[in-house]
C-alpha cells in the first residue's frame, strides 16, 4: 500500500464488538492526543473524514500484520511501529496513542517531599550567553560580535551577569530561590547531541551494555514500591529516558488528552466496552487494563478540576505550552514525585546576536518568561514543595563562529529554582577561556552534572542510600546546591 508516512499502529485501532449495532467500532487519534471513538453505522467513512489515511487501507494492513480487529477472535497483541509496550498496549491505543499510565493518582512520598521537575535543555544551550562570564577578560576577545555587553545583563557577582532576556528570573535569584552551576556537563569526549543526551539521561559515565535505564527510573526503582499513576511522568509525546526503568512511567501531551471521548456521545458505552473486552482476558491483562481506565478517568477529572492556566504570560513554545499543562496536574491537587520536561531550540550555530527574532535571546525568553508563570500559576504553596532543575547535554565553543553562533562544546550551566535551592549563588568554579583552559576549542567541564543531580536525589528526593545504584561508577562530590526536603 501507499506509504502515508505515519506511524501505522498509532494512527487507528479498530474495535470489534459482537452482536449489536456498535459492531463497527473505528478509534482515531486527534492531533492534541485525544481520541475518538467512531461507532455504529457509517463509523468507517466518519473516521476517514477525520484520519490521516483512508481508513480502508488502515484497516486492512492492520488485520495483515496482527492487530487486533475485525471478526479473528484472537487477542493478538501490536507489533508494529509504537511506543506502547506490554499487556497495556492495546488499551493504551484506546486512550491516546502517547499515554501511557498504569496505577491510581498522587504519590505519597511526594506528599511529604514535594515535586521535582528536571527539564532537558535540549540542543545544547551556550552557558556563556546565559550565565555571561563578564568578568574574564577573553570573554569579549572570543566573540567580539555575540559576547553580552554589561548593559544587556544583569549583575549577579563580580564574574557573572544573568542575560537580560532572562530577567524575570531575577527576582527568584533575589530571593534566593535561584542558582546556577558553571562550566558543568558529562565529561565524555563525544559532541553528539544524541550520544550525549543518552549518556546525560542515563547518569553513566560512558555508554555501556550493563546500563540500560535512565538515573530518574533508577531512583524510582531503589526509593520505594509507590504504585501511584502519576509518581512520575513525562509531560510531552514520549517518555523521557531519564525515567526509563523496569517501572513503567506515562507520558502525555496534556491532561486534558488522557481520556476516552467517542464522536457518538457514547463515551460511557464504549469505556464499558473496552472494559468487557479485557476482562475475559483476565490476569494481569485485565488488571492493567482496569488501572488504565480508572487512570483515566482519574485524570479528566482532575483536568475539570483545575481548569485552564491562570495566568497568560507562559511562552508561546511547546516547552510553556507543557509547563502549563504540568501547573494544571498540580492545581488539582495531584502530587507527582517527578516531572520531566523538554525545552527546544537551543542548538544555535546561527544567528545568536541579541536582538528581535534572534534565535537565543528568543528561546531564552521564552524558557525564562515560561519559568516565572508557572511559579505565579501554582502559588506559593505548590511552590514551596517544587523544586525545577534545568540541564542541556553540553555547552557550545567559546568562539563564535563564522555564521554569528556557536558549535558543539563541553562546559554549560546547570540552572535551579524553587523549594530546597539554596539561592542567590553562582557554583562551580570558571575555568577561564584562554586558550591553554579550553578543552577543544570549549568551556572546560569543572563539575561533573552528576554531582548536582546526585545532592537533587539525595535532599530533595530522598534517596541518598543508593546513589550507587542511581549513578553507576561515580561518586558525588559535596556541591551544596540544595538543602533537605
Amino acid at each position: 500500500m501507499t506509504d502515508h508516512s505515519y506511524l501505522l499502529d498509532d494512527e487507528i485501532l479498530p474495535l470489534h464488538h459482537h452482536d449489536d449495532d456498535r459492531k463497527d467500532a473505528i478509534a482515531v487519534p486527534g492531533p492534541d492526543g485525544s481520541l475518538t471513538v467512531h461507532t455504529g453505522a457509517g463509523a468507517q467513512d466518519r473516521a476517514s473524514r477525520s484520519a490521516t489515511a483512508p481508513v480502508a487501507d488502515l484497516v486492512t494492513e492492520l488485520s495483515e500484520n496482527g492487530i487486533a480487529g475485525g471478526c479473528d477472535e484472537q487477542r493478538r497483541s501490536l507489533t508494529r511501529r509504537t511506543t506502547l509496550r506490554g499487556a497495556l498496549a492495546a488499551t493504551g491505543a484506546m486512550l491516546a496513542p502517547s499515554v501511557l499510565p498504569r496505577y491510581a493518582l498522587s504519590s505519597a512520598h511526594a506528599a511529604t517531599r514535594g515535586t521535582v521537575i528536571v527539564v532537558f535543555m535540549r540542543g545544547g544551550a551556550d552557558g556563556l550567553s546565559i550565565l555571561a562570564p563578564l568578568g574574564d577578560p577573553w570573554y569579549g576577545r572570543r566573540r567580539p560580535a555575540v559576547a553580552l555587553a554589561d548593559a544587556q545583563t544583569r549583575p549577579l557577582t563580580s564574574m557573572f551577569g544573568l542575560n537580560a532576556v532572562a530577567d524575570p528570573l531575577m527576582k527568584y535569584w533575589d530571593s534566593g530561590q535561584l542558582a546556577f552551576v558553571h562550566a558543568t556537563g558529562n565529561t565524555s569526549p563525544t559532541r553528539s547531541h544524541f550520544e550525549k543526551q543518552l549518556l546525560c539521561e542515563s547518569g553513566a559515565p560512558v555508554a555501556t551494555a550493563s546500563v540500560r535505564s535512565g538515573w530518574l527510573g533508577r531512583h524510582l526503582t531503589t526509593a520505594g514500591a509507590d504504585q501511584s499513576t502519576f509518581r512520575a511522568f513525562t509531560m510531552g509525546g514520549a517518555s523521557a529516558y531519564a525515567l526509563s526503568s523496569t517501572l513503567p512511567t506515562p507520558a502525555m501531551a496534556s491532561l486534558g488528552s488522557f481520556a476516552v471521548t467517542s464522536a457518538d456521545g457514547v463515551q460511557e458505552q464504549v469505556t464499558s466496552d473496552i472494559r468487557e473486552m479485557w476482562a475475559a482476558a483476565g490476569g494481569p491483562a485485565e488488571a492493567a487494563a482496569t488501572r488504565t481506565l480508572d487512570a483515566a478517568r482519574q485524570a479528566t477529572q482532575a483536568a475539570t478540576k483545575s481548569g485552564p492556566p491562570t495566568v497568560s504570560g507562559y511562552g508561546g513554545s511547546a516547552f510553556g505550552q507543557a509547563m502549563g499543562e504540568v501547573a494544571r496536574v498540580l492545581r488539582a491537587g495531584v502530587t507527582p514525585e517527578v516531572v520531566c520536561v523538554d525545552s527546544y531550540g537551543w542548538d544555535t550555530h546561527v544567528n545568536m546576536r541579541q536582538g528581535d527574532g534572534r534565535v537565543l535571546p528568543y528561546v531564552l525568553k521564552d524558557f525564562a518568561s515560561t519559568l516565572d508563570a508557572f511559579v505565579t500559576d501554582i502559588g506559593p504553596e505548590a511552590m514551596s514543595r517544587t523544586t525545577i532543575v534545568a540541564m542541556t547535554e553540553f555547552g557550545r565553543t567559546a568562539d563564535q563562529n563564522t555564521s554569528g553562533g556557536t558549535d558543539h562544546g563541553f562546559g554549560s550551566t546547570m540552572i535551579a529554582l524553587g523549594a530546597g535551592v539554596r539561592g542567590g549563588r553562582v557554583l562551580g568554579r570558571h575555568p577561564g577561556l584562554t586558550a591553554s583552559a579550553l578543552n577543544g576549542g570549549a568551556l572546560a567541564i569543572a563539575t561533573d552534572y552528576r554531582d548536582g543531580l546526585a545532592e537533587l536525589v539525595s535532599q530533595r528526593l530522598g534517596n541518598g542510600a543508593n546513589l550507587a545504584t542511581v549513578f553507576p561508577g561515580y561518586t558525588p562530590k559535596p556541591l551544596g546546591l540544595f538543602t533537605a526536603a
